[in-house]
């Protein structure tokens, strides 16, 4: 009897079943595929990168360069985001342009088969010469960008950025402050702001992302996703990119944030004037309230930082004219003369000197502005501003700390200021 009734359940129901037999295979197929999909994060690069130079022996410098202390997400290692984002840029712009002599052809097809290449790798099969030939080709790239980024975020030109036509990528505009959502949506927007072909790289304060427009589609670009790159169509998904961007950026998505974008072109451009573009973004009265330089990330101020410590001098000139008080400390202690400093930008330090900034300010374990220029190796910096009781101690301990992370020959050139200082007299402006 129970035979039979079985029977005729199946019978009746057998659509049923046939669904219920097919959503069983979907759900095994799709967590085999989970399962197996390849991690393409900087974690997980750095992870192989390291065991490859471990295993060939490399130097010491450039192993502890890709020596990655701790994965835990809610706390951030010197990982490769930048020199991550900018190869992965250079790429994207290579592969519109014309197929010449160069060889390798560093564009996006090299790109995207290097990095599965090195994340498939399970560390211990034996690679081919070709195969260890990539591998340094794309380790040196990351390492030389991930090092030299001081110099590029000041928009300083490299042969690294000229195609095989002899076309030089530079630094065309940048545009730094506290934005939420809706801000970067009217920004991106724009149909003068960000062109076909033309590369930006996205900063927040401890990362760095790339963002690629090509035929009306948006590409983006964050180390720490297993994915890499997504795909972003414009009008479609914008909203969606524009919540990603904040998201891998660990900002909030409906409250100000401070970033900044760099758009770089190989062509004479035309754009609109910084006043122009913040005038049309925020409302003008919401502007007169926002004026707690110690809330972080929800404040006027931490714009004009952000634009600091970025090199951004038009937007900083923006914030400048709506700031209350220049001087004012951070939730750290610090004040934007002292970013200025670390960051060593002269222009933007002297920009702030005008505006009425105290560089003999001091933090509570008595560091000034000239302290920080001379830690962290600005010695033209530190020329122009004023010294404190421990300001000389400053390049002996920045020595020690370039030593701990093994930038040995960025070590000397504090070897040679402390050298010089040696020779300075009581009117030396450290």
């Amino acid at each position: 009897m129970l035979k039979n009734n079985k029977k005729i359940f199946f019978s009746q129901n057998r659509h049923l079943c046939s669904m219920l037999v097919f959503l069983c295979c979907c759900f095994l197929f799709f967590s085999q595929a989970s399962f197996a999909r390849l991690d393409r994060s900087q974690n997980q690069l750095r992870r192989n990168i390291y065991s490859y130079l471990v295993a060939n022996n490399a130097e010491k410098e450039i192993i502890r360069h890709f020596k990655n202390y701790q994965f835990d997400k809610n706390r951030p290692v010197s990982g490769s985001c930048y020199g991550l984002a900018v190869s992965w840029l250079r790429s994207m712009w290579l592969q519109i342009q014309p197929n010449a002599y160069e060889d390798p052809r560093y564009d996006n097809d090299w790109f995207k088969s290097t990095v599965d290449l090195i994340a498939s790798w399970d560390g211990e099969r034996e690679l081919s010469s070709e195969e260890k030939l990539e591998f340094k080709r794309f380790i040196s790239q990351i390492d030389f960008l991930q090092i030299n980024q001081p110099e590029l975020r000041k928009g300083n030109p490299f042969d690294f950025f000229v195609d095989t036509t002899g076309k030089n990528l530079r630094k065309v505009y940048s545009i730094s402050g506290s934005f939420d959502k809706h801000h970067l949506m009217n920004l991106l927007g724009r149909d003068d702001f960000i062109r076909e072909g033309d590369p930006v790289l996205i900063f927040s304060r401890y990362h760095a992302t790339a963002l690629f427009k090509r035929q009306d589609v948006w590409y983006y670009f964050d180390s720490t996703s297993s994915s890499g790159a997504s795909v972003y169509a414009r009008y479609v998904r914008e909203d969606h990119m524009v919540d990603d961007i904040l998201e891998s950026n660990g900002l909030e998505t409906y409250s100000t944030s401070p970033i900044s974008l760099y758009v770089f072109s190989s062509e004479e451009r035309t754009y609109p004037a910084q006043s122009e573009v913040f005038d049309e973004l925020f409302d003008a009265d919401r502007l007169g309230r926002l004026s707690s330089f110690d809330v972080p990330y929800d404040d006027w101020d931490a714009g004009l930082v952000m634009a600091i410590v970025t090199n951004c001098l038009e937007s900083a000139k923006y914030y400048l004219s709506r700031v209350a008080d220049v001087n004012a400390r951070d939730s750290k202690g610090l004040v934007p003369i002292m970013h200025a400093a670390k960051a060593g930008d002269l222009d933007m330090i002297n920009l702030l000197l005008d505006k009425g900034a105290d560089d003999s300010i001091e933090t509570t374990l008595g560091f000034n502005a000239g302290f920080f220029a001379c830690f962290y190796g600005n010695v033209e910096a530190a020329k122009i501003l004023k010294k404190g009781p421990v300001t000389r101690y400053a390049y002996l301990l920045g020595l020690c700390k370039n030593v701990i992370d093994s930038y040995y020959f960025v070590a000397l050139d504090y070897v040679d200021a402390f050298l010089n200082l040696l020779g300075e007299n009581d009117d030396s402006p450290y």
